[in-house]
């Protein structure tokens, strides 16, 4: 249960700090162009299972879209090896850099780009 009720907590509060709708940020199943990745300094992102969504607030902060696609979801006994603490724990931090970014009160090197060309998108 807790798995499920974090995903719509932590859905809620990225949505609301990204200024999106996104269905859900944990699944990974999204559609987006590849130009979008090209401006996009990845190599400041984590390389835990937090890097996915950093990847999706960069997407969005550069104004490009994504697209999603329906997927069920299963919580079933199995053993995770994503940490119910860390994992949480970087996503939380990372939207706290976003905002504190796009406030203008730190900068942040994962946010600090400009996109060349008007942002397509997969619509």
């Amino acid at each position: 249960r807790y798995k499920y009720y974090a995903n719509i907590v932590l859905t809620w509060l990225q949505n609301q700090i990204m200024r999106s709708n996104l269905s859900e940020y944990h699944s990974g199943y999204r559609f987006y162009r590849v130009e979008a990745l090209k401006p996009i300094p990845y190599h400041a992102n984590s390389d835990y299972f937090d890097f996915d969504m950093e990847i999706i607030f960069q997407i969005l902060h550069a104004g490009y879209a994504i697209g999603e696609s329906y997927i069920p979801t299963h919580y079933g006994e199995e053993v995770s090896h994503v940490s119910p603490i860390r994992t949480p724990l970087g996503i939380l931090a990372n939207a706290s850099a976003y905002w504190l970014h796009r406030s203008g009160l730190r900068k942040d090197p994962r946010y600090d780009f400009e996109v060349e060309q008007t942002p397509a998108s997969v619509a």
